[in-house]
């Protein structure tokens, strides 16, 4: 609980960031059984390798169901047409739920053992491993470590595509490249035009007949942060 609210502490900001579509920044898995290396705290590279592939099986686990449902969906199937008539905000659409390319290629490995009770406000000096997968499909560009090679303590393997370093850095360098990806794509999906496929339609209503205009997306752009401050 302490990493989930460090993690999205430092990624939320009220009313700035695009959360349409249930949108969310980060995964979090544990695991069990691990190999000898890494219950002693060194990981090697080919365990490294067992958590990127299954990282890679999770990934493509994702996209297999989201063409399943979007085939089921188009063939008329009676469970998905009343599952997407339910009141979800997003009528359960598949094309809103995408694996981001940035989640793809980045892993972040924190060993619990290292774990000395520190709160949300210190978690930040957890030594964690952060590691490229190899898939960079869809970004903007390709992934280096060059900014943070100040704060790499050390790297697991010959390729250099694992670091360690701190879960603060690693946090950061993820951030920084969301907005990286921002900044060239826009959100993906395109909040502009989820907002408003919702089921929501009581509140739409609501804010015609206040406002005279519908409710479209995205939600960053409905509060002026110079009027309302952070």
């Amino acid at each position: 609980m302490v990493l989930h609210n460090y993690f999205y502490r430092r990624w939320f900001r009220p009313y700035q960031n695009e959360i349409e579509a249930y949108r969310f920044f980060c995964k979090f898995i544990t695991l069990y059984d691990l190999p000898e290396d890494a219950l002693e705290g060194s990981l090697s590279e080919s365990t490294v390798s067992t958590f990127v592939a299954m990282h890679k099986d999770i990934c493509a686990e994702a996209e297999t169901r989201r063409g399943i449902y979007t085939e089921r969906l188009a063939a008329g199937d009676p469970e998905m047409a009343e599952k997407q008539r339910q009141d979800y905000p997003y009528g359960l659409n598949p094309k809103f739920y995408l694996v981001q390319p940035l989640f793809r290629a980045l892993l972040v490995i924190v060993d619990l053992k290292d774990y000395d009770t520190e709160d949300s406000a210190t978690v930040g000096r957890l030594p964690v491993s952060l590691v490229r997968t190899g898939i960079e499909d869809g970004l903007s560009s390709p992934i280096t470590f060059k900014s943070i090679a100040a704060k790499i303590d050390g790297y697991a393997g010959e390729t250099q595509a694992v670091v360690e370093t701190d879960l603060e850095t690693a946090v950061d360098f993820i951030l920084g490249l969301e907005e990286r990806e921002h900044a060239v794509f826009g959100s993906q999906p395109d909040t502009t035009t989820a907002v408003g496929l919702h089921r929501w339609e009581n509140i739409e209503q609501e804010w015609r007949e206040e406002w005279g205009e519908s409710l479209v997306g995205p939600s960053s752009q409905w509060v002026d942060p110079a009027q309302f401050p952070v």
